[in-house]
């Protein structure tokens, strides 16, 4: 009886530990912790410098990123600041992990980053997260130790909930246990966003409003017409917020190297890869390396990153590798179908399609493995495909489905489109 006491007792310390770790956060606008103090020493030297971002759709779009690019030109008279974005809408932080090497640290020396995939993160694993945005750090500061980052946490309409109760919601929480960790600044959008919503004057959400004043019938101004994506008005909103806590750390400045500290988690993302796929290991696949060949490809680049594209279940693409994790960089849309990823001879069937498949846009897929070893890895269409019934009934909304009555052909293939190879891990011959 003693022993299932002792035991009980256990488990719940446990229990209770656990929950502790994802307890969400007190609600805090700023948190400066060293601030970004080699980015403030070469304005205040008057040295050039270079922004770089990397996050989902809210990143991307022409708002906040370039808003605040503009406002430290203005700010502190730089005349030449170089800002790139590897920004990609509708993709979290696991797939900025894998990719950033190649798509952002490989383009220039920065003196800051700003990461900013809170929302996209939301329903991601918190093991996952945690693993990608300390892999992100690690991997910045791995090729340059000067580079200073600021983590940026948007807003959803769960944050806004969470934030009345003054609490950060959950993927803000877990971004900034390792901001906290590794000492980097942190801007939470979430709390003057709730404020100006609660003063009336700011609705959150209206899809009929004024495209020059932004401002509903009622004469509010409307943050977002999607629950996530802000207007311009909204994204002026984030700028202001973003300015105010950055001239909050703009005399913390001076040379500083930011050793690396001991991992958070051993397991962490900082040695995977991102491997553009290669001819040699494909079999009866379209191999689209120009633009002009596949017209919904030429906006994703296919000169700089080419793309293996099949409907033909014959079409294989094989690779070995030692390691534990794989994934593959897709695109999904219209004539996505199903295919299969088989590692060491057990397949598992994915869908390169969604209820938001009208369009094309990038995603990832991965696929954990039990053992760290050589697996051997094939990638080919599958033989059950998507139905046009199957692909009409999971578009998400009537403007879609009335896409699909329109251009039924458009839909009518199912094939696999990849351009890159993820792995934890590396290739194997």
């Amino acid at each position: 009886m003693k022993s299932k006491l002792i035991l009980s007792s256990i488990i719940w310390i446990i229990s209770l530990q656990c929950f502790a770790q994802w307890e969400l956060k007190d609600t805090t606008e700023f948190s400066p912790r060293q601030g970004l103090p080699n980015f403030f020493d070469k304005i205040n030297s008057k040295q050039d410098v270079k922004i770089g971002f990397i996050g989902g759709s809210i990143t991307a779009a022409n708002g906040w990123r370039p808003k605040i690019v503009s406002w430290l030109e203005e700010q502190y008279s730089i005349n030449d600041l170089f800002s790139y974005s590897s920004a990609i809408g509708g993709t979290n932080s696991k797939y900025g992990v894998f990719r950033i090497d190649e798509h952002l640290l490989s383009k220039s020396d920065f003196d800051l980053i700003f990461i900013e995939f809170a929302v996209n993160d939301g329903g991601a694993s918190s093991s996952d997260v945690e693993k990608s945005m300390e892999g992100m750090v690690r991997k910045i500061w791995s090729k340059n130790p000067y580079t200073d980052i600021c983590f940026v946490y948007t807003v959803n309409a769960a944050s806004l909930s969470d934030c009345e109760n003054g609490k950060m919601n959950m993927s803000a929480t877990k971004h900034d246990s390792i901001a906290s960790y590794y000492d980097i600044p942190s801007v939470l959008l979430t709390p003057q966003t709730y404020n100006r919503i609660e003063s009336d004057s700011v609705v959150w959400y209206d899809s009929d409003y004024d495209k020059t004043t932004f401002l509903n019938s009622s004469g509010q101004y409307v943050f977002t017409a999607d629950k996530v994506h802000p207007t311009d008005f909204g994204h002026e909103v984030y700028k202001d917020i973003l300015a105010k806590c950055l001239l909050k750390i703009d005399m913390l400045r001076g040379v500083k190297e930011h050793l690396l500290k001991p991992v958070l988690n051993t397991d962490n993302y900082e040695n995977t890869t991102m491997i553009k796929g290669k001819v040699m290991q494909s079999k009866n696949y379209d191999y689209v390396d120009s633009t002009g060949q596949l017209s919904y490809l030429d906006k994703f680049n296919p000169i700089e990153n080419p793309y293996f594209v099949s409907q033909d279940t014959s079409s294989t693409y094989q690779f070995s590798f030692i390691g534990n994790e794989m994934g593959l960089d897709i695109l999904v849309g219209p004539t996505g179908g199903r295919y299969i990823i088989e590692v060491d001879g057990v397949k598992k069937e994915f869908a390169n399609w969604d209820g938001y498949c009208s369009y094309y846009r990038k995603q990832s897929r991965f696929v954990k493995l039990s053992e760290t070893k050589k697996h051997i890895v094939k990638i080919y269409p599958s033989g059950q495909p998507l139905t046009l019934e199957e692909k009409r009934n999971s578009l998400n909304n009537d403007s879609r489905k009335a896409d699909f009555d329109t251009n039924p052909e458009k839909y009518d293939k199912n094939e696999l489109i990849f351009s890159h190879i993820f792995l934890n891990g590396t290739l194997s011959d």
